[in-house]
C-alpha cells in the first residue's frame, strides 16, 4: 500500500512538472500533439493563423505573408515538437522502469523537457512578432480591442 501511494505521488509530481493537467501527454505516443482551439484543433500542425489574427480583416497579401512566415519556421517547430515528444516518451519509459525510479533519476529528463518547452515558446513568440509586424496600425488596434472584450 505504501509503495502504491509512492508511485501515485511520483506520477502526480511528474504530471505537475510536465505542465499541470496536460501532464498526461507524457504517456502519449511519439508524434502525438495536443490540438488547441474550441474544438481541439488548430489550423494546420502549428496553428498557422493564431486566434489574435482571426477577424483582423487581412488582405490576401497579408495572408500570403503570414503563410510565408509560418513556412519559414515550420521545420524548426516540428524539430522542437518531435524532441519534446521523444523526451516525454523517455520520461514515461523511465517512470515505469520495473527496477524502480527516483525523482533524481527523472531530473535530467525533466530539465531537458523544460528547456525544450522554453525553446518552443520562444520560437512561437518570434513567429507571432513577425506576424504582428505585417499588420497595419488599424488592424493592431482592432485586434487589441477584440482581446480586451474577451
Amino acid at each position: 500500500m505504501r509503495l502504491q501511494r509512492s508511485v501515485i505521488a511520483l506520477v502526480l509530481g511528474i504530471m505537475l512538472v510536465l505542465g499541470g493537467s496536460s501532464g498526461y501527454v507524457a504517456f502519449a505516443e511519439p508524434g502525438m500533439r495536443h490540438r488547441g482551439g474550441p474544438h481541439g484543433k488548430m489550423e494546420g500542425r502549428h496553428g498557422f493563423l493564431p486566434g489574435i489574427f482571426r477577424g483582423a480583416n487581412l488582405s490576401q497579401e497579408q495572408r500570403q505573408q503570414l503563410h510565408t512566415i509560418h513556412k519559414a519556421h515550420e521545420a524548426t517547430l516540428e524539430g522542437i515538437e518531435d524532441d519534446i515528444s521523444e523526451v516525454r516518451r523517455s520520461l514515461a519509459v523511465a517512470l515505469m522502469n520495473p527496477a524502480g525510479v527516483t525523482a533524481a533519476d527523472l531530473q535530467p529528463l525533466s530539465e531537458q523537457l523544460s528547456a525544450l518547452m522554453v525553446q518552443l515558446s520562444q520560437e512561437r513568440l518570434a513567429i507571432a512578432l513577425e506576424m504582428r509586424a505585417i499588420l497595419t496600425p488599424e488592424q493592431v488596434t482592432a485586434a487589441a480591442e477584440r482581446l480586451q472584450k474577451k
